[in-house]
C-alpha cells in the first residue's frame, strides 16, 4: 500500500512538473508573439548575427564595413547553441534562439527531477513562471542558458565537496568552462572557489580540498585570460571595447542595486516618480503575501539545516558572491543599471536556497496558495506601459477583444 501511495504521489508531481513547463512555454511564446520585435535588443542582434555567420561558414564573426571581424563582445556559447538548433531544425536564427531558451528550461527541469525528485523539482523549478523570468526567457539573451548551466554547476560543486575525485574534478572544470563560454561574468565562480579554498585551509578536516580549489581557480582564470588574449589578436579588443572606466559612485551604485532588487522581487519601481504603474500599486499586496508566507513557515517550525550542509547555505553563498562581484564590477565598469536581467542569477540562487529549505517538509495548503498568488501577481510586470491608466485600458482590451469576444461569447 505504501508503495502504491508513493507511486501515486510521484505521478501527481510529475504531471504538475510537466504542467509547469507547459505554462512556462505557453506564456513565453505568447510574450514573443505579441511583442512587435519579438523581444530582441541590440545585444540580441549581436548573438543572432554571429549565429547566422556561423551557419554560413564565416566563423564567429560580425559584419563590419565590407568585411568580417571576430566577435569579442560576447563569448561564443549562446550563438553556437542558436546555430546548432537552427541547423538541426532549419529554422531562422531568431526562432532557433527561442527554442534554445525553452530547451534550457525543459532540460533543467529534467535534471532537477532526476537529482532531487519530482516534489522538490516542482518547487525549485517554479521560478520559471515568475514574471521577470518569463520576460527574460522571451528575450534573445544568453541569460537563460547561463542560469541553467550555473544551477548545474552549483550542483556539481556541491557533489565535488562531498566526493573529491578525478571524474568529479573534470566534470566541475568542464562545467565551469561552459559557464565562461556563455558569459564573461561566469568568472565569479573563481571567487566562490577561492572563498571555499580559504575556508578549507582554516578547517583541518577539509584541507584536502584546498589545493584542488586553488587549481580549479587558476585553470579557469588562465582559460579566460587566454581567450581574451585570443580576442585581442583576432579583433584588436579583449572584450568588445573599453569597459574599465573607474568612475563608479559607491552610493549611487547602492541605490541602483536596491532599486533593481526591489523591482525584481516585488515589482516596485522606486525610480518611477511621475507615473504610477499597476506593478507599483500591487507591490504592497505582494509584500503582504511574502510576510504571510513567513508567518506560515514560522508556525510550521521548519528546522534550519546544518551549517555544513551545502543546500541551502552554499547556494546562498554562491548567490551573494555573484551579487558582490556584480556590485564591485559596476564600480569600475558602469554598465546599465542592474535590472531583472543582470540580477537574475542572484535572484534564482536565493530562490533555490529558500525553497530547498522549505522543501524539507511538505508545504501546507496556505503556503502553496499564498505562493501561487504571489507568482500570479508578478505577471503584472509583463503588462507593457508606463502609467496605470494605459495599462488598465490594455488589460480591458485584451480581456474584451481577445478573450470574451473570440473565446467565450458566441
Amino acid at each position: 500500500m505504501d508503495t502504491m501511495i508513493s507511486f501515486s504521489n510521484h505521478s501527481k508531481y510529475n504531471t504538475l512538473l510537466t504542467g509547469l513547463w507547459l505554462v512556462h512555454a505557453l506564456m513565453v511564446g505568447l510574450l514573443i508573439a505579441i511583442n512587435p520585435n519579438h523581444y530582441t535588443t541590440i545585444d540580441s542582434h549581436v548573438y543572432l548575427s554571429s549565429a547566422q555567420n556561423l551557419l554560413e561558414g564565416h566563423g564567429y564573426v560580425l559584419m563590419e564595413g565590407e568585411g568580417y571581424r571576430w566577435n569579442s563582445t560576447f563569448p561564443p556559447g549562446y550563438s553556437l547553441s542558436i546555430a546548432l538548433v537552427a541547423r538541426l531544425t532549419s529554422l531562422e536564427v531568431l526562432w532557433a534562439s527561442k527554442i534554445v531558451n525553452l530547451l534550457c528550461s525543459a532540460l533543467l527541469l529534467v535534471f532537477i527531477r532526476i537529482r532531487f525528485g519530482p516534489r522538490k523539482a516542482l518547487l525549485l523549478g517554479s521560478f520559471l513562471v515568475w514574471g521577470p523570468f518569463l520576460r527574460l526567457w522571451a528575450h534573445t539573451w544568453s541569460e537563460p542558458l547561463f542560469i541553467c548551466v550555473l544551477l548545474i554547476w552549483v550542483d556539481q560543486y556541491q557533489r565535488y565537496q562531498k566526493n573529491v575525485g578525478t571524474i568529479q574534478f573534470g566534470g566541475l572544470l568542464l562545467c565551469g568552462f561552459t559557464l565562461l563560454s556563455i558569459r564573461y561574468a561566469g568568472i565569479f565562480i573563481v571567487l566562490v572557489a577561492l572563498f571555499h579554498s580559504f575556508q578549507a585551509l582554516m578547517d583541518h578536516k577539509f584541507r584536502r580540498y584546498h589545493g584542488h580549489l586553488l587549481l580549479l581557480s587558476g585553470i579557469w582564470t588562465l582559460g579566460l585570460l587566454g581567450y581574451w588574449q585570443a580576442n585581442l589578436h583576432w579583433s584588436g579588443e579583449r572584450y568588445g571595447g573599453e569597459r574599465i572606466l573607474l568612475d563608479g559612485a559607491l552610493f549611487e551604485n547602492i541605490r541602483l542595486f536596491a532599486a533593481g532588487i526591489s523591482k525584481s522581487l516585488l515589482g516596485y519601481d522606486i525610480e518611477a516618480t511621475a507615473e504610477v504603474t499597476l506593478a507599483n500599486v500591487l507591490a504592497p499586496m505582494r509584500l503582504l503575501l511574502l510576510i504571510g508566507i513567513g508567518f506560515e513557515v514560522k508556525k510550521n517550525k521548519i528546522p534550519l539545516p546544518n551549517r555544513r550542509s551545502f543546500w541551502p547555505w552554499g547556494t546562498l553563498r554562491v548567490g551573494f558572491t555573484y551579487l558582490i562581484f556584480l556590485f564591485t564590477l559596476r564600480l569600475i565598469s558602469p554598465f546599465d543599471a542592474p535590472g531583472y536581467r543582470l540580477l537574475a542569477p542572484f535572484m534564482v540562487l536565493i530562490w533555490w536556497a529558500l525553497l530547498y529549505w522549505l522543501a524539507q517538509q511538505k508545504p501546507n495548503a496556505r503556503v502553496v496558495t499564498l505562493g501561487l498568488l504571489w507568482i500570479i501577481l508578478s505577471w503584472v510586470q509583463l503588462i507593457p506601459g508606463t502609467n496605470l491608466r494605459g495599462q488598465l485600458l490594455l488589460v480591458e482590451n485584451i480581456w474584451w477583444d481577445g478573450i470574451l469576444r473570440h473565446c467565450i461569447l458566441p
